[in-house]
């Protein structure tokens, strides 16, 4: 079993190890809290090359996402006044990324906190939008034809076929008048129907 001591020396190992490299940052430190809207002085190991980039990052540490450049190709001084902005999200995962121009060497702080009267938003599913088209039968407008039967002089009929005002599929056949044939049985069962009608008749042909 490891000791105490053993514990701690292989941590500061690490430590010596991480802050080995390049332009190492000074602050903020891991879990520094850093008010949003407020001035705050980034400072770090200026040993790398003349210019130096950096950059707002945040998230998980293994897949931080790039929020802004801070600073692109400054004088590489090792310290650079910034303030956050004051809509940044509250959290505390939140980085700082520093890019040495020269080399193209990159190193990180820890995670840090950023104070904020901004509340981090719940993640949302996205929303699918689906547009419905809608489609109207071509035979609503095509007219129905309705058949009719007028009755004509002597008894005769005549069909009229004519388009459907409404426009719908039902076909509405009329039927011969009931009166009509009942005025023709009356003239056969009344002789003096029957008299003046074949006299009329007669003038007419005259």
């Amino acid at each position: 079993m490891f000791n105490k001591s053993a514990v701690i020396v292989a941590a500061m190992a690490l430590a010596q190890l991480a802050a080995a490299g390049l332009n190492a940052f000074i602050e903020p430190t891991t879990a520094q809290v850093i008010e949003a809207g407020k001035p705050f002085e980034i400072t770090w190991k200026a040993d790398g090359g003349k210019t130096v980039t950096i950059t707002l990052r945040k998230g998980d540490s293994k897949n931080l996402d790039t929020l802004e450049d801070i600073a692109r190709q400054v004088e590489n001084t090792g310290k650079l006044p910034w303030t956050p902005a004051g809509d940044l999200e509250k959290g505390a995962d939140y980085a700082l990324q520093i890019k040495d121009d020269e080399t193209g060497e990159i190193n990180y702080t820890g995670l840090f906190s950023v104070n904020s009267n901004v509340e981090a938003s719940p993640d949302k599913p996205k929303s699918t939008t689906v547009e419905s088209t809608s489609t109207t039968s071509s035979s609503a407008s095509v007219p129905t034809l309705i058949t009719s039967v007028v009755a004509g002089k002597n008894g005769t009929s005549t069909t009229i076929t004519k388009p459907s005002p409404t426009g719908n599929n039902s076909t509405t056949t009329a039927k011969p008048s009931p009166v009509n044939e009942s005025g023709a049985e009356s003239l056969v069962r009344s002789p003096i129907a029957l008299f003046l009608a074949v006299a009329g008749a007669a003038l007419y042909l005259q």
